[in-house]
């Protein structure tokens, strides 16, 4: 559902048909035709509709690169902030309303700072500001929870923490605490420690105990962990005091028997016992607008101009978009949900002529549970298809339903709930990433999709034959993917995920996995056992695409399925799926090791299987060692474990500072010291104007009429203004009329000279005020920079020394036109560093970088040479670890060598140079681990692996190769990479001088 596009491709608006131009410069060439007929075109709106808290938007030129983010901030919405901006952090959740697919309307989480704003129309947008307000007095129950319960700290995620679960609520009011946690796997924070943010969610719940205020009484030892109230295994008993019940107490903390202080969940939940559904608020959330209720919307198209070179399309029939997909090409961008799309806009500068949005074509976005498979729609929200799936796999318990049940548990754990409501299957299928989660899922399955143009009409493809290569796909320009079609499972029929990653929940796989048998009774020597009819071990994270191991497959099938069977496999998956030592990511053997630990997991969790599916008279299922039985576990599969705590903390007297209760206590229930005396009027009225003005309008401010207790919780005294997103921050203070913006200005080649540089073209761009330079400060100008010593130049002045050096700034009325700017004021750097060099007399003496490509030899001759340089200057110099030689060294290296060295050149050159200066060695390998990073992609991980193995990998000065170390040399491979390019090699007689 995506295909790439030149970055030189634009689209301007003119007065009648549209026009393309190359890199806005050339002249423009007009279209002979337009995309739809003008009949078709009558029908499509010119602006953007929508709803934010309650307030109708329309709007006339809006940028279809522009996200839902920056327009909601530049309208005054700033309590939706911006924190990674890649839809990792939740700090910019709002929540999105409308009829999605023209049924009921929904209220789904999402990550504004990926939504472009024109994928917002024809909804109800609803910031954190929009549910509640401290100032007016009127703060939602959510906000006050999670201010109540501690949930906030610096406060920057609390807004989206606060629309995450008031998006989940809207939805479910009567929700349990452990699906709303689930809910919650999109937003981070970095001060909490999220104890207190899932507390104050768990509050707004459904509790087993049906809100009574007590914890039931079967709590945790000595405070009781996630579930008692903090009085032992004997339960509350219903009393105060020492040993009592928490929702007695005055605050969220109890004393213990044994002297300590402990605040847990358990206690808060029974302070805290109203949940949501029984709120005001909950009956009297706002409705969608009347006017946003006609489904479908009219069509929308958006045409681009000069400063909003993207248009958009928002058609509401297949035969639309697939007339705007013929005419457009490659330089019309299918979009959904936008996560990848905007990643590549605002960080690789990628973007298309056209946007086409498919979300109101009702063939993509359908999804059907069918009697003989799933049918989704490529561009359904995975939210939705997450849904069918696991739907469909509870109609059907047994083995049919396991294909929808593998599915549903691989999105489970597919990037957040904030994505999960906008991306779509087809986005990530097409996408064809080597560590999809759901590629191998798909493919063991046997899942097939329908693409259609509208030159050829439909035609069906297997998704094995699909990926064709890294991020490549069987996708014709003019095509677009309509659905998926996932066939239901036989009997006796399993499917298992398994994914591997650094985290759990939010995270890329290490390695994805999803494996298929077929097994069927017979009879072999006698007995009856189990062998499998058919196979299919599909991978992600060990090749440059999601692969079938199609060799193992093939040994399975007839096989026997039972330990011994599995146990002699294990060594064929892992040969035939063996990750090359230089593949990207690293961690090889890890990898490689995973293929073979995830087809013994999977043979352990289908033989336990098989004890409950398999029909009467059959054979007993494989036999499993005691000890290896835990492997049937997968924590894909696995309930999240509920979340709870507690804190202990010794109760210290402080005479003087504790109030004593009429009754001869302290609020802990034990002998207070002393009575200090009640506040005066004055104090009670200070306290109440004490927190800074922080307090909310029409609060009674009764607890001031209370003195507190040293060691009590207090709420934050900014909590309920970050929880209502009214807490302002630097970048939320409105930008004062004919403010400019600046952007950093970064040599992109080094060494070069920087003293003519040609910025006329940067100057000119739209919105930029200017370009500046270390030769553009003014007489007297200081452009020396230090906190004592003034050592380092602001700008770069006269030569760039390394790659990302800060040669000068770009000045413009936006972001985005300083950034661009500054862009093109370094390529007219590049160029006229191609000039001129003012390179040092070490960097001259090394070779020169060569453009063309070298052969084997001149390529080891380049890297000898700079490596012979280098230890010159290490022989000159003992102090061998000092930061400047081995810089120095580093430049005559990065000099000499070119972009297609491979591996075994480098190590070639290496070799010889360490036979050469044996006494040298600690400094050899100290340089070659400097040079490592700086290495072409194709290089950089055998020379970290080089490095690491040190010199039990190379030969000494008095020793020899041996047969076996050449025929390795020479078999070194470099992992495929995005250019493809092919590994220069070396004639065998030059790789003999390797070990």
């Amino acid at each position: 559902a995506r295909s790439h596009t030149p970055a030189s491709s634009r689209l301007v608006a003119g007065s009648g048909p549209c026009f393309f131009a190359a890199n806005m410069t050339r002249a423009t060439l007009a279209y002979e035709e337009t995309p739809l007929s003008a009949a078709a075109l009558k029908q499509y709106r010119g602006s953007v509709l929508l709803y934010c808290n309650g307030k109708r938007h329309e709007i006339a030129a809006a940028d279809a690169q522009m996200t839902l983010l920056e327009w909601l901030r530049s309208e005054g919405y700033t309590g939706t902030k911006l924190g990674c901006g890649e839809g990792g952090c939740g700090a910019c959740t709002v929540v999105l309303s409308s009829r999605g697919d023209g049924s009921e309307v929904r209220h789904s989480a999402v990550n504004a700072c990926l939504m472009p704003v024109c994928a917002a129309d024809w909804c109800m947008v609803t910031t954190v500001e929009g549910i509640g307000s401290s100032r007016r007095g009127e703060v939602h129950p959510i906000q006050e929870r999670l201010a109540a319960l501690h949930g906030s700290q610096c406060g920057f995620c609390t807004p989206g923490i606060v629309m995450a679960l008031y998006a989940a609520l809207r939805t479910s009011p009567d929700m349990r605490a452990e699906e709303l946690t689930e809910k919650l796997d999109g937003n981070l924070c970095r001060c909490t420690g999220y104890r207190p943010i899932l507390d104050a969610a768990a509050s707004l719940c459904i509790r087993g105990d049906g809100g009574s205020g007590c914890c039931g009484g079967g709590g945790g030892e000595n405070g009781g962990g996630g579930n008692g109230c903090g009085s032992g295994n004997k339960g509350c008993g219903g009393g105060g005091g020492a040993g009592g019940c928490a929702a007695s107490l005055p605050s969220d903390c109890k004393l213990l028997p044994d002297g300590d202080v402990v605040s847990s969940t358990a206690s808060k939940l029974a302070k805290h016992t109203t949940p949501y559904a029984a709120t005001d608020a909950a009956e009297s959330e706002p409705a969608l607008p009347e006017e946003l209720l006609a489904w479908p919307p009219p069509p929308l198209h958006i045409p681009a101009a000069p400063r909003r070179p993207t248009a958009w399309w928002s058609p509401t029939s297949l035969q639309e978009l697939l007339a705007l997909k013929a005419s457009l090409g490659e330089r019309g961008r299918i979009v959904t949900g936008a996560s990848e799309v905007t990643i590549e806009a605002r960080y690789k500068r990628r973007s298309a002529d056209a946007y086409l949005s498919p979300s109101r074509v009702p063939q993509l976005v359908a999804c059907e549970d069918g009697a003989k498979g799933l049918t989704l729609g490529a561009c359904a929200p995975l939210s939705d298809v997450e849904a069918l799936c696991e739907a469909a796999g509870r109609a059907r318990p047994g083995c049919e339903g396991e294909a929808a049940r593998a599915c549903a548990t691989m999105l489970r754990w597919f990037a957040s709930t904030q994505i999960r409501n906008v991306a779509s299957l087809g986005g990530n299928i097409a996408t064809a990433s080597p560590i999809s989660d759901m590629i191998p899922t798909l493919l063991a399955c046997g899942a097939s999709l329908t693409a259609a143009s509208e030159a050829r009409g439909e035609r069906t493809v297997p998704l094995a034959g699909f990926v064709t290569g890294y991020r490549r796909v069987a996708l014709e320009p003019d095509e677009v993917i309509v659905s998926f079609f996932v066939p239901h499972c036989a009997p006796l029929e399993f499917v298992r995920p398994y994914k591997q990653a650094r985290r759990r929940e939010d995270d890329i796989s290490i390695v994805s996995c999803a494996l298929r048998v077929r097994l069927e009774p017979a009879q072999r020597e006698g007995r009856g056992v189990w062998v499998v009819s058919d196979a299919a071990l599909a991978y992600g994270g060990l090749a440059p695409t999601a692969v079938l191991a199609a060799k193992t497959a093939d040994k399975l099938r007839g096989c026997t399925w039972d330990a011994a069977a599995v146990d002699a496999l294990l060594p064929a998956v892992m040969s035939e799926l063996a990750v090359p030592h230089d593949a990207p990511g690293g961690q090889p053997e890890y990898r490689t090791a995973l293929a073979g630990s995830f087809l013994f997991k999977f043979f352990v969790a289908t033989s336990a299987s098989l004890a409950t599916v398999a029909p009467a008279g059959s054979p007993p299922p494989p036999l499993v060692a005691e000890a290896d039985a835990s492997a049937a576990v997968s924590w894909l599969e696995e309930p999240k474990p509920a979340s709870g705590g507690e804190q202990r903390f010794p109760h210290a007297s402080y005479p003087g500072l504790e109030s004593q209760s009429p009754g001869g206590k302290t609020a802990w229930g034990i002998e207070g010291p002393r009575a200090i005396e009640p506040p005066t009027a004055s104090e009670k009225e200070a306290r109440r104007g004490g927190d800074g003005g922080l307090a909310p309008k029409g609060s009674s401010g009764a607890d001031s009429d209370r003195v507190r207790v040293v060691g009590e919780s207090h709420p934050h005294a900014a909590g309920r203004l970050h929880t209502t997103g009214e807490a302002e921050y630097t970048d939320d203070v409105r930008p004062p009329a004919g403010m400019l913006h600046a952007w950093l200005v970064r040599a992109t080649v080094a060494p070069a000279s920087i003293l003519r540089i040609d910025a006329a073209a940067a100057r000119a761009m739209p919105g930029v005020a200017d370009v500046i330079f270390a030769s553009d400060l003014p007489p007297g100008g200081q452009n020396a920079l230090g906190p004592v010593a003034k050592d380092e130049e602001c700008f770069a002045d006269g030569h760039a020394s390394h790659v990302g050096q800060v040669i000068g700034v770009a000045v413009a009325d936006s972001i985005e036109a300083a950034r661009a700017a500054a862009e093109a004021a370094a390529e007219a750097a590049a160029e006229a560093a191609g000039q001129t060099s003012t390179a040092t007399p070490a960097e001259a003496a090394a070779p020169p970088r060569q453009a063309r490509r070298r052969s084997g030899e001149e390529a080891v001759a380049a890297v000898y040479s700079a490596l012979t340089a280098a230890l010159e200057l290490l022989r000159a110099s003992p102090s061998a670890a000092s930061w400047e030689l081995t810089a120095t060294a580093h430049v005559a290296f990065a000099v000499s060598v070119p972009d297609q060295l491979t591996l075994l050149e480098v190590c070639t050159a290496f070799a010889g140079a360490r036979r050469a200066h044996p006494h040298l060695s600690t400094p050899l390998l100290r340089l070659l681990h400097r040079w490592a990073p700086h290495a072409p992609p194709r290089v950089r991980a055998g020379l970290e692996t080089l490095a690491r193995r040190q010199a039990a990998a190379i030969p000494t000065a008095a020793g020899g190769t041996t047969a076996t170390a050449a025929a390795t040399a020479t078999s070194v491979e470099p992992h495929a990479t995005v250019e493809d390019r092919e590994p220069v090699r070396l004639p065998v007689s030059s790789s003999t001088q390797l070990q």
